[in-house]
């Protein structure tokens, strides 16, 4: 005699898993009538454990790829760039500073065709590319920044010199990653900047040598808990180059495909959660 177990995979499908009888004592009282429930009960929980979780992305245009193109300025390879202005909203949900330059080059970017360079700037404090989102004392956490919660900001991102495109000269570069709290009325509070990602390293050339992309892209992933937020209506988000000082190697900066989104447990965590509950019940039992 054998007992024939049926599961669900990802795909909807079913696995057998064919068991021969005599089994061993614990098996076996698993597979008691009374204790079948229990057992599916708990595969079924560790089936939706290990499915795929998301959450919404809260930023507009995350990945560069909408707004006003213009395309007649070059970036190390000709016309492959859009020069950006002071305060420009050319690029939908963002804005920039004096600069940045938005390049198309779907050989080069992380994700679809474009993607932003930020360069140290001459005068200020840096050159930046920012975006508000607003905040919520209340509702789904998901599909907004709610007070009490934990999200992450994720982005990719390249040091690379323009004016060095073989990166031959010596030094590093750095990118950082900050918010402010604001409010409708009075605008952003200097005060309340908190950085997320300070990040200095050497840049990377342009090219490879073999006609494709030498970039060394990186992935940031910074989760961060949502901070008292009373009394203010936003969270401005900075992905920034600062200026080149005594102190800051900064050569500049290429950036594609950010997100900001609830942070939600790794499949793994959630698969030994929904296990110990099922053995705790069964303890009980």
């Amino acid at each position: 005699m054998n007992f024939i177990l049926s599961i669900f995979n990802h795909g909807n499908n079913f696995t057998l898993a064919t068991i021969p009888l005599p089994v061993n004592a614990r098996l076996s009282s698993l597979l008691k009538p009374r204790a079948l429930p229990r057992l599916g009960l708990g595969l079924a929980l560790i089936w939706v454990a290990t499915m795929p979780v998301q959450a919404a992305n809260l930023f507009t245009n995350s990945s560069f790829e909408n707004g006003t193109w213009g395309g007649g300025q070059s970036f190390v390879d000709a016309n492959n760039a859009t020069t950006l202005s002071n305060s420009s909203t050319t690029i939908n949900g963002w804005t920039t500073n004096t600069g940045s330059t938005w390049v198309q080059d779907s050989s080069r970017v992380t994700d679809a065709n474009r993607m932003l360079w930020l360069g140290p700037p001459s005068v200020g404090t840096n050159d930046c590319i920012s975006q508000k989102v607003n905040l919520f004392g209340s509702g789904d956490p998901s599909l907004q920044l709610v007070a009490n919660n934990r999200y992450t900001l994720t982005v990719d991102y390249a040091l690379f010199d323009p004016n060095d495109p073989t990166a031959a000269l010596p030094g590093q570069s750095t990118f950082q990653v900050y918010y402010l709290l604001g409010t409708n009325a009075g605008g952003d509070n200097p005060f309340t900047q908190t950085f997320l990602l300070n990040t200095t390293n050497v840049v990377s050339p342009w090219s490879n040598g073999l006609g494709g992309s030498g970039l060394n892209w990186t992935q940031a992933t910074l989760t961060f808990d949502l901070p008292s937020t009373a009394g203010y209506d936003y969270m401005k988000f900075f992905l920034s180059a600062p200026k080149a000082t005594a102190s800051v190697q900064s050569r500049g900066v290429l950036i594609d495909n950010s997100g900001l989104a609830l942070a939600i447990p790794e499949p793994g965590s959630l698969m030994l959660l929904t296990s110990l509950v099922f053995i705790a019940r069964r303890r009980r039992a």
